[in-house]
């Protein structure tokens, strides 16, 4: 409601488009990391596969990086480096060793 009185609280209305993007990415590539891993890497048993899931995963990271190098993108190329970086972090973890395995 208009002129309610009620205050919205949302703290992401602070931030810049540009620190709005800039975190998407960092959250964004360290989810697809983990994800990655755990759902598709570690459950498959077949050594091919694993490879084949391991070039495509790669290959999908390079055109990121890629795309934010020819932009010219230098803050979103150092949040990829940190949520790649806190991902395997995460992975080496004991927090993340302790969640059970997929079946």
């Amino acid at each position: 409601m208009y002129n309610s009185g009620i205050v919205h609280l949302d703290a992401g209305t602070t931030l810049q488009s540009y620190d709005k993007e800039r975190m998407l990415a960092y959250s964004d590539l360290r989810f697809k990391i983990i994800f990655w891993y755990r759902f598709i890497y570690k459950v498959e048993r077949n050594f091919f596969k694993r490879i084949t899931s391991v070039i495509c995963f790669s290959y999908a990271l390079l055109v990121a990086y890629l795309i934010a190098f020819l932009k010219c993108e230098w803050k979103i190329l150092h949040a990829r480096y940190e949520a790649m970086q806190d991902a395997v972090n995460y992975i080496r973890s004991a927090a993340f060793k302790k969640i059970d395995p997929i079946i």
